[in-house]
């Protein structure tokens, strides 16, 4: 946006200044300020509420302040959402009863204990929700955070009751899902509570909160417990339909590939398919047709339907290196096993040419050329040599960085 031209529009009988201009775009700056901090001041009604009853009491407007107070009680007990915050909103309105009532007389304030009551509950809430916070953080970065007062709080938890209090009981099941993996009882009442008061929370933290549980079985995946596989795709699902994967109206292309790959590997090929295509248009345009004709692929690849799998890689363009090394893959793996060597022969070419090409793909690079090497190898081994495979098969088993270890094994048997 050329400063000449705006200010010729701004001012149009004005000559050129940039004092002028540089005064008017500050002005500027400072109302866009302004308004974005107001829209999320007012983005939750009871906040100007509560703030409207504490200036009433402060003006020594009793009769107004008891009305716009049991309003503010009201809209606030109205809300689902009763996370943290909810409990700091109710500090907060209890303590302007205990303030009003104390001025009133203080032989007899009201809303002092549950003052408290609800500040101890909203620093629990917040202590078990950092800390939960802090273990995500310290399982992908190596931060060495101080666990202030965490402890004390989760033995506080541990011997009272707060059955009535979704959000302590989520952020301390959470918390302990994180810090004690192994016992898959507070995963199990973590995924109890998520079920039973996802209403309570707002979609951004319900997404964290079911990112959470996702990792969590992903890990016990990995681990060999091939029952969360189920888990894992039901939690997805879960997601999908409260709609909370969505950002600004899209949804990741790295999400809707990480459905479809679970969901393929369940075959749940029926659901697959009709996910894939009504959530096209929910991919980021740049992606989109990528994300929708890798994924469609790679369904057909697995149930196989190798002709439309290998039509649609072959009418691709991939911007997503993620997708066209995968893509390129999964031609590879076509063409071996429908023993089409010319067109084998010509995309290993081509894809070594490509990973030569690209310098920013990091380990994949090794990993891909390792796996073209491998196939080149095999494709020379005579097909009744039993000593050859059988040396081609030790030396695949023993090999580190390669990717499709149990794809030529398998080939090669």
């Amino acid at each position: 946006m050329d400063r000449h031209y705006i200010f010729s529009k701004i001012f149009p009988k004005a000559t050129f200044d940039e004092k002028k201009i540089g005064y008017a775009q500050s002005f500027l700056m400072t109302e866009i300020k302004e308004y974005l901090a107001y829209q999320e001041y007012s983005e939750n009604e009871i906040r100007p509420q509560i703030n409207f009853t504490r200036n009433l009491r402060k003006r020594g407007l009793n009769r107004h302040f008891e009305s716009e107070w049991k309003i503010a009680s009201e809209l606030l007990e109205k809300q689902a959402i009763r996370n943290s915050d909810y409990h700091f909103y109710n500090f907060q309105l209890q303590n302007e009863q205990y303030e009003f009532t104390n001025q009133q007389s203080r032989k007899q304030p009201k809303g002092l204990q549950e003052a408290s009551n609800e500040l101890t509950n909203f620093f629990i809430a917040q202590k078990l929700k950092q800390g939960r916070d802090k273990m995500s953080h310290q399982s992908l970065i190596s931060a060495d955070y101080q666990k202030d007062f965490l402890q004390n709080v989760i033995d506080y938890v541990e011997k009272k009751d707060f059955s009535d209090f979704p959000a302590i009981q989520i952020y301390y099941e959470s918390y302990k899902t994180l810090s004690d993996s192994k016992d898959v009882r507070h995963y199990e009442n973590f995924r109890k509570i998520l079920k039973s008061n996802y209403q309570n929370f707002s979609k951004s933290e319900l997404k964290y909160l079911y990112l959470v549980a996702i990792n969590y079985c992903i890990k016990q995946h990995n681990a060999g417990n091939s029952e969360f596989k189920r888990e894992l795709f039901e939690l997805y699902k879960e997601g999908i339909e409260l709609d909370i994967f969505l950002t600004n109206g899209f949804l990741s292309r790295f999400t809707y590939k990480n459905m479809v790959s679970i969901g393929i590997n369940l075959r749940e090929f029926e659901w697959i398919e009709k996910f894939i295509y009504e959530y096209k248009e929910k991919i980021e345009e740049q992606w989109r047709e990528s994300a929708f004709t890798f994924n469609l692929a790679s369904m057909y690849y697995q149930i196989p339907n190798y002709d439309k799998a290998m039509q649609l890689l072959q009418q691709a363009e991939f911007k997503d290196g993620f997708f066209n090394l995968n893509a390129r893959k999964m031609l590879l793996k076509m063409y071996f096993e429908l023993n089409e060597i010319s067109a084998l022969e010509s995309l290993l070419d081509s894809f070594s040419r490509y990973l030569s090409r690209h310098k920013d793909l990091g380990y994949h690079k090794d990993l891909h050329l390792n796996l073209i090497r491998q196939v080149r190898k095999l494709l020379q081994i005579p097909k009744y040599d039993k000593d050859a495979k059988l040396t081609f098969r030790k030396e695949i088993e023993m090999m580190e960085g390669l990717i499709e270890k149990k794809w030529l094994l398998e080939q090669c048997a």
